[in-house]
């Protein structure tokens, strides 16, 4: 689903909340900014935060109980909302996934085209405010007055439809012609292969280390880049055992996936790539932010169990990267 409502400003916030984060929880401390200010018969008898109802929310098949709206209209709550954030929220919140979420929200913002245009110009222009809980409160007591049932969407991550016992034994069939490949270890010296996309971390970490060029070499003096640096390469291998393995399991008949798989990446990326930042390892941070969470529908390789994850999906940025598709150091910024 891609409007704001409910469902998708809950999801934005619990991908910054610290732990618990489940649906429940999340669910649990939004509603109970309203619920919590609540009198005595305020609430019918029939709301509740089950697990299942939480669910539904979650998933796009409920709207908010009217007792909920009626509430959050109601000048008591919308008066105290940013204080409730303040106390509430904002102290749960990941300090290294806040400037994330924000941006999320105002994307998701952005492209909703039900919201009306000075509504929208309303709650975008506090984006950029140093007044996070204010951003906050106004785009959660909007939310909650918009309809949260849609049709299955980019968010729904339940299946639509039960399945029977025998065609869970169908699938498993199915699947099982198509085992995961076998890792690739990841060799001690760089290959030929990674040249390019090593050269291109190594000019990011320079140019947050303030020096003109760093060696692979010198890295022992840098531990977090050396550390990094580990990790891009078991990264890039993890692309590179699907990348492989595409060819031997799918032959000739699907042969297309892996670029596939390509494409959907660099799509996804595009717009955080694009942006401006001090300097290319900040950027190279952002986008594997952004990629871990994009989704991945076109490419047959995300349908099959324990294919494509978020080392995968990383990995394939290096691969682009590899390809010349994209840069972390922007000479032309």
């Amino acid at each position: 689903m891609n409007s704001l409502c409910f469902g998708t400003f809950a999801r934005i916030v619990q991908s910054a909340i610290q732990k618990p984060d489940s649906n429940q929880a999340v669910a649990e401390l939004l509603m109970g900014l309203i619920t919590d200010k609540a009198l005595d018969g305020q609430l019918s008898p029939d709301y509740s935060t089950s697990a299942k109802k939480i669910s539904r929310l979650f998933n796009f098949k409920d709207d908010v109980h009217g007792d909920i709206i009626a509430l959050a209209s109601t000048e008591k709550i919308i008066e105290s909302m940013p204080e409730s954030f303040v106390s509430k929220v904002v102290p749960y919140l990941k300090p290294t996934q806040i400037e994330d979420m924000k941006e999320s929200l105002r994307r998701l913002i952005d492209g909703d085209m039900s919201i009306a245009p000075n509504k929208k110009k309303d709650l975008l222009s506090l984006v950029d405010k140093d007044d996070l809980s204010c951003f906050l409160s106004e785009v959660y007591l909007y939310a909650l007055n918009r309809s949260n049932k849609a049709a299955v969407g980019k968010y729904d991550m339940e299946v639509a439809t039960e399945i029977a016992p025998d065609d869970i034994a169908l699938l498993n069939k199915i699947y099982s012609k198509y085992p995961r490949p076998k890792e690739m270890v990841v060799p001690n010296e760089p290959t030929d292969e990674e040249l390019a996309y090593i050269t291109q971390l190594l000019e990011a970490y320079a140019e947050a280390a303030g020096v003109t060029e760093l060696s692979r070499s010198a890295l022992s003096g840098y531990p977090k880049y050396n550390n990094d640096l580990r990790q891009r390469r078991k990264e890039y291998y993890a692309a590179e055992t699907i990348r492989r393995g595409t060819r031997e399991v799918f032959k000739e008949s699907d042969a297309d996936q892996f670029e596939l798989l390509k494409e959907e990446t660099y799509d996804g990326i595009f717009d955080i790539h694009s942006q401006d930042y001090k300097s290319g390892y900040d950027r190279l941070l952002k986008v594997m932010t952004q990629v871990s969470s994009i989704q991945i529908n076109k490419c047959s390789l995300s349908k099959l169990p324990e294919w494509i994850g978020n080392k995968e999906k990383k990995g394939v940025c290096h691969i682009l990267a590899n390809d010349g598709r994209i840069s972390w150091v922007v000479r032309d910024e």
